[in-house]
């Protein structure tokens, strides 16, 4: 068994050697449905969590046009830790980020949702697959059903990019579906000041 494994992992290894140029998105994928996702099923008892989390990484990832790009710029992080995420105890806990699967069955006080853009949540993959699309409309019900007092939901008009042009952004069609009265929905948007006004 165990050179077998030490086979798959080496065959591993040359494919993503031959794919450096590849999207780093698909790597991680690679990774974990050749390699990972067996060993977190008999090594953890959340092993399901942890293929989420990775999920999000590759989905994540995608944003670099290659894995060399994507780690060079993980390179530039610096003390990132993680930790099991709880509800609020008390009125002063600390700002929690989480991801959206990690909060199931949570609540805090005040939620914000972010990057609620088509392309992003839902993402670009999903709104190409009904089945998907569905699943990624539940955890958006999920996601705002966090809020025991109020409710943000959030994103932005303009993207800047890495090295390219600015891009206007849709806001999600999730947003667009919600029926709410404006006695519990509001919506702000920040307006800019024009160059040179002073003030």
């Amino acid at each position: 068994r165990g050179a077998e494994a030490l086979g798959r992992l080496a065959t591993l290894f040359e494919l993503l050697g031959r794919s450096d140029a590849a999207s780093p998105g698909a790597a991680i994928r690679r990774v974990v449905e050749s390699h990972y996702a067996e060993y977190a099923t008999r090594s953890f008892t959340n092993a399901d969590v942890r293929k989420e989390d990775l999920e999000h990484l590759a989905a994540y990832a995608e944003r670099w046009g290659s894995s060399r790009e994507f780690l060079a710029e993980l390179a530039l992080f610096e003390g990132l830790a993680a930790e099991n995420v709880v509800g609020a105890s008390a009125p002063d806990d600390k700002l929690v980020l989480s991801t959206i699967h990690q909060a199931k069955g949570l609540e805090w006080p005040i939620t914000f949702v972010l990057w609620l853009v088509d392309g992003r949540f839902p993402t670009a993959q999903s709104m190409r697959v009904a089945a998907e699309l569905e699943e990624e409309r539940r955890m958006f019900y999920v996601a705002t059903t966090r809020a025991a007092d109020e409710l943000y939901l959030c994103y932005p008009t303009i993207e800047h990019g890495k090295d390219g042009p600015a891009t206007l952004m849709r806001p999600s069609r999730f947003l667009l579906e919600i029926d709410a009265p404006p006695a519990v929905f509001e919506r702000w948007q920040i307006s800019e000041e024009p160059e040179g006004s002073g003030g």
